[in-house]
């Protein structure tokens, strides 16, 4: 098993107060759009390969710049070990929580929701629908598909 793979499999599971509902970043709860992600958290970073195709890849935030409004990540790829300089609207911030689906069902990706999934043993997402959201705290099912041109653009 993958350290990326223990890491998703050891993701922290949210347990609120009752009532109380989960934050930003738990399962599909997107970030809040003044979110700054610190360094050392993992994000999807869409950026431009040696052929000049864009892709969305797996990277760790190394800083973040207010005045340039930009950010610097890693490409975690062991191989392919390259830093990025990204403006915000290319990266997405990874959820830090599990959500439980007995206790807080809004924060599941619902069926045929729009998502990126990591290749198998890649640090590469390509865009997936999920097939079968989770009955219990697991990983739920997804089915891929061609992507729309315009979409996660």
């Amino acid at each position: 098993m993958t350290l990326l793979q223990q890491s998703a499999m050891t993701l922290p599971l949210w347990i609120g107060k009752p009532g109380e509902k989960p934050p930003p970043l738990c399962g599909a709860i997107p970030a809040s759009s003044d979110y700054v992600a610190k360094p050392g958290d993992k994000v999807a970073a869409r950026v431009k390969g040696v052929d000049g195709d864009e892709q969305w890849i797996l990277a760790e935030v190394v800083s973040y710049s207010h005045a340039a409004n930009k950010y610097e990540v890693d490409d975690i790829d062991e191989e392919g070990k390259e830093r990025h300089t990204l403006s915000r609207r290319r990266i997405i911030p990874l959820p830090q929580w599990k959500a439980n689906p007995e206790t807080d069902p809004e924060a599941l990706f619902q069926k045929d929701q729009l998502v990126l999934a990591l290749y198998p043993q890649t640090t590469c997402f390509y865009r997936a629908l999920i097939h079968t959201p989770p009955q219990r705290v697991s990983t739920c099912q997804i089915r891929s598909r061609p992507p729309p041109p315009d979409e996660l653009d």
